[in-house]
């Protein structure tokens, strides 16, 4: 393990030490019946105690100057708990606004020392421009209702920052399938709106990083949801043993098993391709390519393994009160966010 990879796993432990004793499943169902959605004392705490917002600004503005490869560590966490929190869309964002540069050196100075939480919207299809102001509205946008900022993709391919309180924007939050990700339409009614960068690099850019998030935290929920049911297979007897020393459901998880370590591979392969930088991977595949693929894997497998961990559960999975199916609409959810897997699909297959 290098040196990189040592910190990576000092944040990773730090990270869910602070999830498990913050985010208990008690706690994290009333965030997900707050007006805000989350639990916004947790993210304030996850800004100022753990330095998350800072992450990865630049040194220059305040931060610590770390990239997408340790923002990914924190978005796994966060997948794991299935935490309702902008954590890992801010994290998104922030890395998008340092690549950035000069324009958006204000936010990033800011996003280095007070909890400033950012939706990204526009992924659901992007939003109207005309001579620098923003018109229609943003569908289906991740804690979009109570976000301090917004970043935005343009219809002309550009990225823009929005501040909510600006005359002319109107949110609505929405109830959603997932209910640990509350989603809001935001309406720009002739919004002026700052470009941060020339050309469409960095609107790809953030359409890439977004998908790779989704697919970090969609293995890392899978994983986690197997892990409980393995837990939950142990101690469960029938016949006076447990049920997971019967060979059918032996098998059952080792398949489940095998889908998930697929799933952690092709997510911390995406996120290394997005992290170096580079145009294109050793088979020639570009970052847009192989961020479609880690997306729809990743959320194909939370979901098939989190249908199948609740009937390994038995009637008890299929009660509220029992947090497995959280984790089957987060799988549900993912599949849809940031472009459905079927148009993912026909997009790759464009392109053999």
């Amino acid at each position: 393990m290098n040196e990189d990879e040592g910190l990576r796993e000092e944040m990773r432990k730090a990270v869910a030490d602070f999830l498990r004793a913050e985010a208990d499943p008690a706690r994290r169902r009333t965030a997900m019946d707050s007006d805000d959605g989350y639990d916004r004392s947790l993210f304030e705490r996850g800004v100022t105690e753990l330095g998350l917002g800072g992450l990865t600004v630049p040194e220059a503005c305040g931060g610590l100057g770390l990239g997408f490869a340790e923002a990914a560590v924190v978005i796994e966490e966060f997948g794991r708990a299935v935490v309702p929190s902008p954590v890992p869309d801010t994290l998104v964002a922030a890395t998008v606004l340092a690549e950035a540069g000069e324009p958006a050196q204000a936010v990033l100075r800011r996003l280095a020392t007070d909890p400033v939480a950012i939706a990204v919207a526009g992924l659901a299809g992007p939003v109207g421009v005309d001579g620098g102001r923003l018109h229609g509205t943003a569908r289906a946008v991740p804690h979009g209702a109570r976000a301090d900022l917004v970043l935005v993709l343009g219809e002309d391919g550009g990225v823009y920052l929005v501040s909510p309180a600006e005359p002319g924007v109107t949110r609505t939050a929405h109830w959603a399938l997932d209910h640990t990700r509350r989603l809001a339409d935001v309406e720009f009614s002739h919004v002026p709106a700052k470009r941060l960068a020339p050309g469409d690099d960095l609107a790809r850019r953030l359409v890439d990083l977004v998908r790779i998030a989704i697919a970090v935290e969609s293995a890392a929920a899978a994983s986690a949801c197997l892990e409980a049911t393995v837990a939950y297979l142990k101690v469960r007897e029938q016949f006076g043993r447990p049920i997971g020393s019967f060979q059918a459901l032996k098998h059952r998880c080792a398949d489940l098993a095998v889908a998930v370590h697929g799933a952690l591979a092709t997510a911390r392969y995406a996120v290394r391709c997005a992290a170096s930088g580079a145009a294109t991977d050793s088979s020639g595949d570009d970052v847009a390519t192989v961020a479609a693929i880690a997306k729809t894997v990743c959320t194909d497998t939370l979901m098939s393994v989190a249908a199948d961990c609740l009937q390994l559960h038995g009637g008890v999975g299929f009660t509220f009160e029992h947090d497995v199916h959280l984790y089957l609409k987060r799988g549900k959810a993912n599949q849809v966010l940031a472009g459905r897997n079927a148009q993912l699909r026909a997009t790759l297959a464009a392109k053999l």
